[in-house]
């Protein structure tokens, strides 16, 4: 009996020596990943493509149309690769200042990077603005010259009031869309002076309309 009491109690101080003493399981603790970098945009693949970040599992990408002081979200978007291809259509009718940013997206053991932006200027076509306007009292026609890739043409017509000493009054008396370069003002030939606004436009929603003449 004091045999296997001996025994056990050798036994149990083994145990207790060999845990005290053997070597433990590493503890691991969750790092931060690095940021993106290389970030940059191909206007002609409509391609944003950035450098790889070590154990990132995926990447989150956000995109929006900046206007004045606030951005317009576009849309969010996620991919595992170091590229992403946008639709042809994302950016039509949008100009000025488009913003990405992306986030590399951590794991079990790794937390998200920081995030990281670049901005695109993204400059749409403008149709120039209508020259050599006329206008042919005794006739009552008002004539300009042809724009290129104009669809057609909105023409407003203003009486004035000179009546004010300093600003002369205009008064909005009809709005018309035309195709071609010239329209007939004949009703309103009576009334003494007249102004004219004209402005070229497109149809294209990626292409912006002219600036309006001031006649």
């Amino acid at each position: 009996m004091k045999a296997i009491y001996y025994s056990l109690s050798i036994l149990i101080i083994c145990f207790v020596f060999y845990g005290c003493w053997s070597e433990r399981p590493e503890e691991i603790y969750p790092t931060k990943l690095s940021n993106p970098s290389g970030l940059k945009f191909d206007e002609a693949a409509i391609t944003l493509s950035w450098n790889k970040v070590e154990n990132a599992s995926s990447y989150k990408i956000k995109v929006g149309h900046i206007i004045q002081l606030d951005i317009d979200e576009i849309g969010i978007y996620n991919t595992t690769q170091t590229n992403y291809v946008f639709q042809n259509d994302l950016f039509i009718g949008r100009n000025g200042f488009i913003k990405f940013e992306i986030t590399a997206k951590g794991s079990r053991y790794f937390f998200d990077s920081n995030t990281v932006s670049n901005i695109w200027l993204r400059s749409m076509s403008k149709l120039v603005m209508p020259a050599g306007v006329e206008f042919d009292r005794p006739t009552g026609i008002l004539t300009w010259g042809s724009v290129e890739g104009a669809d057609d043409y909105l023409v407003n017509c203003y009486s004035v009031d000179t009546s004010y000493s300093s600003n002369q009054a205009l008064t909005l008396e009809i709005s018309v869309v035309v195709t071609e370069t010239n329209y007939d003002f004949t009703e309103f030939n009576k009334i003494t002076p007249l102004a004219f606004q004209i402005q070229a436009r497109n149809t294209d929603p990626d292409i912006l309309n002219s600036d309006f003449t001031n006649n």
